[in-house]
């Protein structure tokens, strides 16, 4: 018996008259009280020696197998851990966990408990064990259909319901069995009691007692090997129709404020009805195939109880009739007169109530962007036009004949003798001198290579104008726009 401190061994005692044979495999057990220190070595199950260690180690997280330098084969190395009379073993993919891996199918164990007992005088018992199957992980949800085949939404037998629905899987332990309810809720127990179905994935239920005019649900779950549950899964529902059935269409949902509706009445073996009409005019009628305006924008309700002697029946559309109000174009544009090379028109949407528009810009082009910019090309006067729409009314255009003029500008070369240009590149300020000081408030504007324009504003000394450019203006090229009393000339600036 060795006791290593930091790696420095101690020989503590000596078992004596212990042959081993080469060649030979040998079963050995050691087991070690961390409490007391006293070591118990057993080979093939016979106490082979004991050893009572002072101060001995109260914890650690591992073994270490050492040979004083022979060689030896070990194999098939079991650790077992000192347990009461019972233990509760902890299952789950969390590594603090003592299994922690699933069956990879349902045939295969994947788990062992072994257990060794000695008794006080020593002698051990055979190792007892207990094959495992391991499935910590739901069975996989289904979907449920009411009826025996496709899904149904109306039944007439106040007696039974049935249902189906498609297998659940779980690649662990299996599915075990399915389980369903009905209620009248999602979900709901009230009219049938969770039960137990075997592994079959249909059920009709009898001896059922229904009500006229009420929604039924069918609510499954699928249960595995290892007794854990799916998600519950619903039906949609079904109605039981009795002698009256109600029911309506309308010729149209999606109106404009102020238009009518036709409702046509479906209903079966019905003598009177009472309609309401959320946002309609009239809100209520008795009439079988009711008219009904409705003035304001919005999303409303429509129902109808339709009655035959002491029975009736409800139907309910929620979220029905879609009104919108009319649209109406409008828009503006902050230039009408262009000049080449930069006749770029930008447009500034004023319509209300609509969701969609259609520019036409009188050169052959359209867009159907909200607020669009429009390269003109060519001179001449262009009519431009929009027209909005929304969903529920008709269209609305608006348009302004000859908005927008585009001319040639002077070729600047002819004007070269007119005024100086100073600095350019520049940074944040130009100075423009006018050669002839009559010349009368000239007008400027700045352009990037995409036609916006830029702001500025300026100042006058005499024959001379400071124009102050935006101080965040990227680097790069821009046309200065120059506007006399009758002529329009450009100059290219550099931005440094």
């Amino acid at each position: 018996f060795y006791k290593v401190t930091d790696d420095s061994f101690s020989l503590e005692k000596t078992i004596d008259n212990v042959v081993t044979l080469p060649d030979v495999v040998y079963d050995y057990k050691i087991i070690y009280n961390k409490n007391t220190g006293e070591t118990d070595v057993y080979r093939n199950d016979v106490l082979i020696g004991s050893h009572t260690f002072s101060s001995p180690y109260t914890n650690g997280q591992y073994i270490s197998l050492r040979t004083g330098n022979c060689q030896m084969h070990v194999s098939h190395i079991k650790i077992y851990h000192s347990r009461n009379n019972s233990e509760t073993i902890t299952v789950g993919s969390e590594n603090t966990n003592d299994i922690q891996v699933q069956n990879l199918g349902t045939s295969t164990y994947c788990a062992k408990i072994k257990s060794i007992v000695t008794d006080s005088s020593k002698n051990i018992s055979d190792i007892a064990y207990e094959e495992l199957f391991v499935d910590y992980t739901p069975p996989s949800s289904v979907n449920v259909n009411d009826g025996t085949s496709d899904d149904i939404d109306i039944v007439s037998d106040n007696t039974q319901l049935s249902a189906n629905w498609t297998s659940s899987n779980d690649d662990n332990s299996g599915i075990a069995k399915y389980w369903y309810s009905i209620g009248t809720s999602i979900g709901g127990s009230d009219i049938v009691d969770w039960t137990d179905n075997s592994t079959n994935t249909n059920v009709t239920v009898t001896g059922l007692s229904l009500q006229s005019g009420t929604t039924y649900y069918f609510n499954v779950k699928a249960e595995n090997g290892a007794g854990l549950q799916s998600e519950v899964a619903s039906s949609d529902g079904v109605v039981l129709q009795g002698s009256i059935f109600a029911g309506f269409s309308a010729d149209d949902n999606i109106i404009c404020v102020n238009d009518q509706v036709n409702f046509t009445n479906t209903s079966q073996n019905a003598t009177s009805y009472l309609w309401t009409f959320e946002g309609g005019n009239p809100a209520t009628s008795t009439e079988a195939n009711p008219t009904v305006t409705y003035s304001s924008s919005g999303i409303y309700d429509v129902k109808l109880v339709a009655y035959g002697g002491s029975d009736s029946s409800i139907y309910e559309l929620t979220d029905y009739i879609e009104v919108f109000d009319a649209p109406t174009a409008n828009f503006s544009t902050t230039d009408t007169l262009l000049y080449l090379p930069n006749a770029v028109a930008y447009f500034s949407n004023l319509s209300t109530n609509a969701s969609e528009y259609e520019w036409n810009f009188g050169d052959g082009f359209s867009s159907t962007e909200n607020e669009p910019a429009h390269y003109y090309s060519s001179t001449g006067y262009f009519t431009v036009s929009l027209t909005a729409r929304n969903q529920g009314c008709p269209e609305n255009i608006k348009t302004i004949d000859n908005l927008i003029h585009v001319a040639i500008a002077s070729n600047i070369s002819d004007i070269s003798n007119l005024y100086e240009i100073s600095p350019n590149p520049f940074n944040q300020f130009i100075t423009i001198t006018f050669y002839n000081e009559k010349v009368a408030n000239p007008k400027f504007k700045i352009f990037d290579m995409n036609g916006k324009n830029i702001q500025i504003n300026y100042q006058r000394s005499s024959n001379k104008y400071i124009l102050n450019i935006e101080e965040h203006l990227n680097s790069g090229i821009y046309i200065l726009q120059i506007q006399t009393s009758d002529k329009i000339f450009y100059k290219k600036i550099i931005k440094m």
